[in-house]
């Protein structure tokens, strides 16, 4: 089902999709890639892994709403 959303390599959708991949499949290896890869554009995402206390599949799962939601864009609203 991923696979099939249009996700440009080297886009950030393309990032996003890796992580939601990689938390689906439990994948520890890709989600520390994707999260690599999102740390590259997205400075609060690079903050929140350098901690040594840093649970990443928690930081995944937390920071896939806003992007999800930056992903669709602003037209978009709950319920429509």
């Amino acid at each position: 089902m991923l696979a099939t959303l249009p996700a440009p390599a080297g886009s950030s959708r393309a990032d996003v999709v890796s992580l939601v991949a990689a938390l689906l499949g439990g994948n520890r290896e890709g989600l520390v890639s994707a999260l690599d890869r999102l740390a590259s554009w997205l400075p609060s995402v690079a903050e929140k892994a350098a901690s040594p206390n840093v649970d990443l599949q928690n930081l995944g799962l937390a920071i896939l709403p806003v992007l999800v939601l930056e992903d669709v864009g602003p037209g978009i609203t709950a319920g429509a």
